[in-house]
């Protein structure tokens, strides 16, 4: 199994396919200070949706501080569209991640009558690839909280200020 990531590791490129079929490149593309990158198990997993629903939730605040949200899966792209759709989750919402696609991250992969599919693997990405956090579970429970993540997310941004002789804006 490969090795895990943690906080400094740098994250080779990641290319995920978008639901028009053209691709996205992580971090190369990230269009945020950050990126929350949450590789779940699948669209029928309840963990997998509530969790991917709190992201939604909070999408406004995450944009507000510079942090974008994708999450992809092993379920099928056109799955992943009926779920984006049915549950009003407006971030990028991905389908047919492979094994092959995410070689690397050190990710534990699962089969049984859901099929072949990844356990949980969330990744909170600096712009340039640097991971900041980096969470790796074996079943549905473990993921990066989004309250978390913003936390940390303030956390950086006030210190980053702080080092550059700013002060920083009220959490």
């Amino acid at each position: 199994m490969p090795v895990k990531l943690i906080q400094g590791d740098k994250l080779l490129g990641v290319t995920l396919k978008l639901a028009d079929g053209g691709d996205l490149v992580i971090p190369d593309q990230m269009s945020g200070r950050y990126v929350a990158l949450l590789f779940y198990r699948g669209n029928w997993c309840p963990y997998c949706v509530r969790h991917l629903l709190s992201y939604q939730a909070k999408l406004t605040e995450l944009e507000q501080i510079g942090a974008q949200v994708i999450a992809a899966t092993a379920d099928t792209p056109e799955s992943s569209r009926v779920l984006a759709a049915e549950r009003g989750i407006t971030f990028p919402l991905l389908g047919g991640v492979t094994e092959e696609t995410v070689a690397g991250l050190g990710a534990l992969w699962t089969d049984d009558n859901h099929g072949h599919y990844m356990q949980p693997l969330e990744l909170l990405v600096l712009r340039g690839g640097t991971i900041f956090g980096s969470m790796y579970a074996s079943g549905p429970v473990g993921r990066m909280d989004v309250d978390e993540v913003i936390n940390a997310i303030r956390s950086r941004e006030r210190r980053r200020l702080e080092q550059a002789g700013r002060t920083a804006e009220p959490a």
